[in-house]
């Protein structure tokens, strides 16, 4: 009976490892601007995603949002200003180092860095000389 599970564990995985390669023979990476989107669904959101989208996202990193939390609202209230991740960036380029200060929440320099690539992937897609144009791209 051992014997028998062995030998279709063993069968199982040559036909498993066989599989796998063989499916990824045929899989090639695209390129971005190869790739062209239109369709009902998808189209639309794409649209408001590359013009709208992209700038709200940079306009909140850097602050420019009205605080709908009390404790954003206490913080503004406080300090006198919004959360401002681009300020992080602005005291390294100024040589600031170890000041113990940090603007906005602790993993917004890395979600600055992701919407960054999510900007450049979008130029690549659909070209923007506005979005293209935009400092803030250009601040880290």
């Amino acid at each position: 009976m051992n014997c028998i599970a062995i030998a279709l564990v063993l069968i199982g995985c040559h036909v498993a490892d066989y599989s796998i390669a063989q499916a990824t023979a045929f899989i090639s990476p695209l390129k971005i601007g190869d790739v062209k989107i239109k369709d009902a669904f998808r189209s639309p959101r794409l649209t408001v995603w590359t013009g709208k989208t992209v700038y709200d996202v940079f306009d909140k990193l850097e602050g420019k949002y009205v605080p709908d939390r009390q404790d954003l609202i206490d913080e503004k209230l406080k300090l006198g200003y919004t959360r401002n991740a681009l300020l992080n960036f602005d005291r390294v380029a100024k040589g600031d180092k170890n000041t113990g200060v940090h603007d906005d929440s602790p993993w917004s320099d890395g979600l600055l860095y992701e919407s960054i690539r999510g900007a450049a992937d979008i130029m690549i897609a659909y070209p923007d000389k506005q979005l293209e144009q935009d400092r803030r791209l250009y601040k880290v």
